[in-house]
């Protein structure tokens, strides 16, 4: 995923940090906006909370790599990870 490319990048230069940064911030802005919009109405807020707390979560360092499910799995290359392990 971009993500990962962003954070595995040889050179981690400021550049990608700052577009790392903005890929935190906009869907923060666009939750806070969205609960705003409805005046924090409590079901309405509470699924835009947690929509954003899994956009959140995944992008921390210590997801990095990690497959729920299977999703986003690569055949072959993911495989040989585990098995060493």
């Amino acid at each position: 995923t971009l993500w990962e490319q962003l954070s595995c990048s040889p050179e981690s230069n400021q550049l990608a940090n700052q577009t790392k940064q903005v890929l935190y911030v906009i869907p923060t802005i666009l939750c806070y906006v969205s609960c705003r919009m409805v005046d924090f109405e409590l079901l309405v807020s509470s699924v835009n909370l947690s929509v954003w707390g899994i956009c959140i979560v995944a992008k921390m360092e210590g997801m990095h790599g990690v497959r729920l499910f299977g999703l986003n799995r690569t055949i072959g290359i993911d495989d040989d990870v585990r098995k060493s392990k």
